[in-house]
């Protein structure tokens, strides 16, 4: 274990290993060589409640039709097809069906239940254009 020293003198820990910690025992904020919080890819500070959390943010929109999904940039993570008889997708990259196609006409085929688009990123918005029936759920941040 290495000693630091902030400039209030107080001292911080650092540790090369993490500690084990038995049932209500307290131990002190670990730090990394230069005194900095440390933070791991497991952890991330949600934005609205300002808490921790371990899940990955993600929102969706059920639709049937055409629809605006999201009027600023974001990612879509897939969409789920709840069902559908010949239905077909298109996705802008716009808060409109016109300008920048992000995913150009998906025909679903009988066996589709997800379609991942990998965290696909938009920088307006994000439309679908849906053809004809199809219930959709889409999976987008």
């Amino acid at each position: 274990m290495t000693r630091i020293q902030t400039k209030s003198g107080q001292p911080l820990v650092y540790n090369t290993t993490v500690p084990v910690l038995a049932n209500e025992e307290e131990a002190a904020f670990e730090c990394d060589v230069s005194g900095n919080l440390k933070v791991t890819l497991a952890t991330t500070l949600d934005d609205v409640n300002d808490s921790i959390t371990v899940y990955p943010k993600c929102s969706f929109a059920n639709i049937s039709a055409s629809a605006q999904i999201k009027a600023s940039a974001g990612q879509i993570y897939g969409v789920i097809v709840n069902s559908m008889s010949s239905g077909t997708l298109k996705l802008w990259d716009n808060t409109a069906g016109s300008g920048t196609i992000l995913c150009n006409t998906i025909t679903f085929a009988a066996t589709d239940r997800f379609i991942s688009l990998f965290g696909a990123t938009f920088g307006t918005g994000l439309y679908a254009t849906v053809g004809g029936t199809a219930d959709l759920t889409i999976l987008y941040r």
